[in-house]
């Protein structure tokens, strides 16, 4: 059985870093801080969720086949993902630099606000 890797500190709930990647054939370890890209920090359920939508091409309803589940139940697990990729946005984001991508087009007002709001909970 293949070991899932946290996404969050069992001890506090922090952000977790990979520190040291290892070559199985020869041993060689190269050691450092390297950050886990947004969707590695996805929950198992999450990041199974998204391989299924992208791999049915965004189709909805060949979602909800694949899946067994029902058109609400796929916006709702849509939104899920939408949410928390936006709070790891907003964790990374200065209150300033959401207003910019605001005013650029880059994210939504709706977006902007629960981004702000989430920035607000972390100080």
């Amino acid at each position: 059985m293949i070991k899932q890797m946290p996404n969050a500190c069992p001890s506090c709930g922090g952000n977790l870093y990979v520190s040291e990647f290892k070559c199985p054939g020869c041993d060689t370890a190269v050691r450092g801080e390297f950050h886990l890209s947004p969707l590695g920090n996805l929950s198992e359920e999450h990041f199974d969720f998204i391989r299924t939508f992208v791999l049915s091409r965004g189709n909805i309803k060949e979602v909800e086949s694949r899946m067994g589940i029902s058109y609400p139940t796929v916006r709702s697990k849509l939104d899920e993902v939408i949410r928390a990729l936006s709070e790891q946005q907003a964790n990374k984001m200065t209150s300033a630099e959401i207003l910019d991508a605001l005013e650029s087009g880059k994210i939504t007002a709706s977006q902007a606000a629960e981004m702000l709001k989430t920035n607000q909970q972390g100080e």
